[in-house]
């Protein structure tokens, strides 16, 4: 083969491992959300410490939130857009007890909520 060829081919090959990943990427994605804008922020530690998630309007079962990088029964501080509200479940598939919060909550401690969520779901209010 000449050169050029063999060049191009290599190009072909790091174009299609470079798709691969892309791909990957987005498949990771929970795939029941409109995911943007981003509009609940969720916290490891208190007051907005440790690794956060980002999370548009949908419902996130354990399994999703756990792709996203949320660990089960992990969120310690949660920040919720103006007209947004978050309902945070105790249990996977939104079951056990729940609690509705709007707005931004740097110690879910008070609320008796700390490293109790396994499920949620991200809604706009209602006007």
């Amino acid at each position: 083969m000449q050169k050029s060829t063999l060049f191009i081919l290599s190009i072909i090959v790091v174009i299609g491992a470079a798709l691969r990943v892309v791909l990957a990427t987005i498949n990771s994605v929970p795939t029941n959300t409109n995911s943007f804008p981003f509009v609940v922020t969720v916290y490891k530690d208190v007051n907005y410490l440790g690794d956060s998630q980002k999370y548009g309007v949908g419902s996130y079962t354990l399994s999703q939130m756990q792709t996203n990088g949320t660990g089960n029964d992990s969120i310690s501080s949660i920040e919720v857009s103006q007209g947004y509200s978050v309902t945070l479940y105790q249990e996977d598939n939104f079951q056990g007890h729940s609690i509705t919060k709007t707005g931004d909550y740097p110690n879910l401690v008070d609320d008796n909520w700390n490293d109790e969520v396994s499920s949620m779901k991200v809604e706009k209010t209602k006007l």
